[in-house]
């Protein structure tokens, strides 16, 4: 069970070398902090023995390990997840038609990855698609030989990219089934917070966006205020009752009455 606490990139010169810190969670089984990729790796190579899938069984897959880790990694990414949205979709359709018409191989590929390890991850470590669970591996089985193909076109060669892209498209459930695996061993915040810590945790972030939108309505509320106080028209009159009665919804408190004028 992890809870990420802190990523800053702090860039300092020092001559020619420039140090970066390094994004870290919070262990709460251990009570410290410690480094995410070195948890998230460890945390995977011990989710493939409980499942018995351990590594290079079969076949060399450790490869696909550390691709795992560092999607895993960048999902914890805000600026990540938000330069994919745009071009992550559930429907087929949507996604080929993002890039029928595209002759960028980058993009095509770019777009078929993405699609792909969201499939993946929606599947294994957030649990959010088990209604059409079957056609969603199917999807993204198609999404990574694909993917797999436009890297080689880019590269005009295989590349240890694509590789791992054809492992992942060839073995999807073996990854599907040790990231649910991770899921369950490791991101699980109920083995280590209790029910009524989760609820206090809910009702402390109720209250804080509570506190934010009073204080951005009581900002609302004295730009209103202001306007009318200048030009005193009907219809700056009527947005400002309008704001003092949100106002007032949110905080019982708040009296205000407007001389007429």
């Amino acid at each position: 069970m992890v809870m990420i606490i802190k990523k800053c990139t702090i860039i300092v010169q020092k001559g020619s070398e420039i140090m970066e810190e390094e994004l870290f969670y919070y262990n709460l089984k251990k009570k410290e902090k410690e480094a995410v990729l070195g948890f998230i790796i460890s945390a995977l190579l011990k989710s493939r023995r409980h499942a018995g899938l351990e590594s290079n069984k079969g076949f060399f897959d450790e490869d696909v390990n550390v691709y795992l880790a560092h999607l895993l990694l960048a999902y914890t990414d805000p600026g990540y997840c938000h330069s994919c949205q745009r071009y992550i979709s559930l429907n087929d359709l949507d996604v080929f038609k993002m890039i029928e018409d595209v002759e960028d191989s980058c993009l095509k590929y770019f777009v078929y990855k993405v699609n792909a390890d969201n499939l993946l991850l929606s599947l294994g470590i957030f649990q959010n698609l088990k209604d059409v669970k079957d056609k969603s591996i199917g999807r993204a089985k198609t999404y990574y030989e694909l993917a797999s193909s436009y890297n080689k076109e880019i590269y005009r060669r295989i590349t240890a990219v694509s590789e791992v892209l054809e492992k992942l498209s060839t073995w999807f459930e073996r990854y599907l089934t040790i990231l649910t695996e991770t899921r369950k061993e490791y991101f699980d915040i109920r083995e280590y917070v209790s029910d009524p810590e989760i609820s206090s945790l809910i009702h402390e972030l109720r209250e804080y966006e509570k506190e934010c939108l009073l204080h951005k309505k009581y900002d609302e509320f004295l730009d209103a205020y202001s306007a009318w106080l200048r030009d005193k028209k009907e219809e700056t009159r009527h947005r400002l009752e309008l704001i003092a009665k949100e106002l007032k919804e949110i905080d019982t408190g708040f009296h205000f009455h407007l001389t007429p004028a």
